[in-house]
């Protein structure tokens, strides 16, 4: 379990792992904590809109 976890954005700050959840590309982990998990998990379930 050699994961290496991160948070990309691009140069005009959008953050690239929320739009990929956003859209459906990705899902949320939630085997652990982390700093914007609710955030993901809010986008994941359509209750936020932003990205």
């Amino acid at each position: 379990e050699n994961n290496l976890f991160c948070y990309l954005y691009l140069w005009n700050k959008t953050f690239i792992n929320a739009h990929l959840i956003k859209n459906g590309l990705v899902d949320v982990d939630t085997d652990f904590d982390y700093k914007y998990k609710m955030k993901f998990l809010s986008l994941r379930n359509g209750l936020i809109k932003e990205v």
